[in-house]
């Protein structure tokens, strides 16, 4: 009887063992954030036509591409740091006169801004950087 008491005792510590390290006490996602430092991996044009079309390709960006963003500033590269403003998923950064309106796709570690860059390469062309944590 001792044996099996002892048997339940190891059977039900392994059990209340395995259920605290089960999936579902796996920690909280962490929360998809613009502020902090994202490296830019890729730069790509798309959707270009007609002799635009040469202009669609994809490049990796080189080791020193950081986008940094605070709560109300991004700071690109080692260029000094300008406002900007979110909206639902639209993200418009101002600096010296100049504005841009980017779409944004965000989750805690990856970042994918998309503009619309018919007003600088033509009808249809896109641009789209893509960023990680």
């Amino acid at each position: 009887m001792k044996n099996v008491q002892k048997l339940l005792g190891i059977v039900l510590m392994f059990s209340l063992l395995f259920a605290a390290c089960s999936k579902s006490a796996d920690p909280v996602a962490a929360a998809a954030t613009l502020v902090g430092t994202w490296k830019n991996t890729t730069v790509g044009i798309s959707g270009c036509t007609g002799t635009l079309s040469i202009l669609n390709s994809s490049i990796a960006c080189p080791s020193n591409c950081t986008w940094v963003f605070t709560a109300t500033t991004i700071a690109i590269g080692t260029s000094g740091a300008a406002p900007y403003t979110t909206s639902g998923s639209t993200l418009s950064i101002t600096s010296g006169g100049t504005s841009g309106t980017f779409t944004y796709v965000l989750t805690a570690t990856s970042l994918v801004l998309t503009q619309d860059a018919a007003t600088l390469l033509g009808p249809g062309c896109k641009t789209t950087f893509t960023f990680t944590k």
